[in-house]
């Protein structure tokens, strides 16, 4: 088999290089994947899949009258040469995905759009960033859902810990509560939902966000914060939670 050619065109969103194209909606599939927030590896930023809200929209895109604003997937960087951009004229672009390359397009906002139209061939328009690293995929994302219905307040923490420069400053409750499920010694060791996808599911009894507000009701009364540093406050915490 050829390898698999999209034409775009060239452009900018504010400060970033996007191609824009259109192209079938089972194309587009085959060649993405969600980077699913795996919380026993911390690797990935997505929440997790909703397969009725991706079978909702399914049944939407096959109406006569329906249409969608373009999806969203970035192409991160290769050293396999899974991929290539070929120029021409008029800032138009050709996609080039090398025969048999793995899924190289993440879908930055598209997941539950994209997920149940493998086999449609419905024809839909894309905006492509190239060449974003995870980190700002993720910070793109969260600019993207923040305010999105439905969304995981528990995710977004994570995220903004993931992006914080120094998080014990920013948000002492969310560095506490993220210590008390990471510390092997904690009674809430993987305990926490992050709203990503976990194999640890059946022993969750509370949220990241239900923890941070227990956190910071527990420093508002003890002002501990005032007079510990974040590393003792942590494990003050974790003492008072046994």
């Amino acid at each position: 088999m050829a390898a698999i050619e999209i034409c775009c065109v060239s452009g900018y969103s504010a400060g970033r290089t996007v191609l824009l194209g259109f192209a079938p909606a089972c194309l587009l599939h085959s060649l993405s994947f969600a980077d699913v927030l795996d919380e026993d590896t911390g690797r990935g930023y997505q929440r997790r899949f909703n397969a009725q809200h991706s079978l909702d929209f399914r049944r939407y895109i096959q109406k006569a009258s329906s249409t969608t604003i373009p999806l969203t997937f970035n192409i991160r960087p290769s050293d396999d040469d899974l991929w290539h951009l070929l120029p021409s004229n008029d800032n138009r672009v050709t996609l080039r995905v090398r025969d048999g390359a793995a899924k190289v397009l993440a879908q930055v906002d598209c997941q539950h759009r994209l997920g149940h139209l493998g086999d449609l061939s419905t024809e839909l328009p894309f905006m492509l960033f190239v060449g974003l690293s995870v980190r700002e995929e993720m910070e793109v994302f969260n600019i993207i859902n923040s305010k999105a219905k439905g969304l995981s307040r528990s995710l977004l923490d994570f995220h903004d810990a993931q992006l914080a420069s120094d998080l014990a400053s920013d948000r002492l409750e969310l560095f506490v509560a993220l210590f008390l499920r990471n510390e092997l010694a904690s009674p809430w060791f993987r305990q926490l939902d992050l709203g990503g996808s976990s194999t640890s599911g059946l022993s969750r009894r509370a949220s990241l966000r239900t923890m941070q507000k227990a956190i910071k009701t527990f420093l508002g009364r003890t002002k501990a914060q005032r007079v510990c540093s974040p590393d003792v406050v942590a494990q003050m915490i974790l003492d008072f939670c046994w």
